[in-house]
């Protein structure tokens, strides 16, 4: 309303492949970033800009009932799957629980739930490229949730879900985004890291007093310790791919400048390409140093929470 912000400042970026979910307290601002992202909510200042080609599928809570009511499972999921095979559309119903003359049924005499996994089934059989889901277990039973699980975690794409479902964020989520108002919070691992990593600023580790106390700190150490190897390993992946990145932006650079020492040359295109690739670069090295603090931070609480284990 030009007076209170939701989200703000917020220098967000979305890297193919990723799987994040965004987490926080009802009213935070899960849902607008989750449209923002979607191009369904213009923001209100800034910019959003999608990759080259890029197909973004969005899924809200209320997105069942816009299937065909006189269609039936079979023919909703063969509509949205051009190529699939017949066996093919089969099984993945098969997945969400439409098994025999289910799949022959139409769609209005199915029940909520029933609607909800035909829609993920219809969603799944040809995924964009970017797939954004809000609170995707709702009404789900648990054999049609472990298969949507199962294909998200299976799916070669970029994710980004909003869910209260912990145990499902667990399971498919690789980055968590928490909502920080008026901004956010990028933490480069999974819902475990993200609390180890939370509860550390809340409380910098140091042995309590009393045995059940030890005993308290020294779990809460044993969850960083466990967890550095792995996410140790990610930050420094993701520095690598930054390095390679600008490395590959400064060539590109080079040649261009080369090429304006010839002859016949279209100056203006050439700055314009110029100019892109400077805006890359500023922005991978502004997460390459995000990456770097967090891989001190790390380093520095995994020293801590090693003597207090030890």
């Amino acid at each position: 309303d030009s007076e209170r912000w939701v989200l703000r400042n917020v220098d967000f970026m979305i890297e193919r492949h990723e799987k994040i979910a965004l987490v926080g307290l009802n009213g935070l601002g899960k849902t607008t970033l989750l449209r923002v992202l979607a191009g369904r909510l213009g923001p209100s200042e800034g910019k959003r800009l999608i990759g080259h080609n890029v197909t973004v599928g969005y899924q809200s809570q209320d997105f069942a009932e816009t299937m065909d009511d006189q269609s039936t499972p079979l023919d909703t999921v063969r509509a949205m799957g051009a190529g699939a095979s017949d066996q093919e559309v089969r099984t993945l119903l098969g997945g969400f629980g439409f098994g025999g003359a289910d799949v022959e049924k139409p769609v209005h005499v199915l029940s909520g739930g029933e609607k909800v996994r035909l829609a993920f089934a219809r969603l799944l059989i040809k995924p964009p490229h970017f797939l954004l889901l809000d609170e995707p277990t709702t009404h789900l039973d648990i054999a049609a949730r472990e298969a949507l699980e199962q294909a998200l975690v299976a799916f070669t794409g970029t994710l980004c879900i909003v869910s209260h479902d912990i145990e499902f964020v667990k399971n498919v989520a690789a980055v968590i985004v928490a909502m920080t108002p008026p901004g956010i919070t990028r933490y480069s691992g999974d819902y475990d890291y993200y609390l180890a990593k939370t509860a550390a600023v809340a409380a910098p580790i140091k042995e309590p007093k009393g045995p059940s106390g030890r005993r308290a700190g020294r779990q809460a150490s044993a969850v960083v310790v466990q967890k550095y190897s792995k996410v140790r390993r990610e930050l420094q992946k993701e520095i690598e791919k930054l390095e390679k990145k600008i490395g590959a932006c400064e060539s590109e650079q080079s040649e261009l400048l080369e090429q304006m020492k010839g002859t016949g040359v279209d100056y203006a295109a050439i700055n314009r390409e110029l100019s892109v690739l400077q805006q890359k670069v500023t922005g991978y090295q502004s997460r390459w140093e995000a990456f770097a603090i967090e891989l001190d931070s790390l380093e520095r609480e995994y020293k801590a929470a090693r003597r207090v284990v030890s």
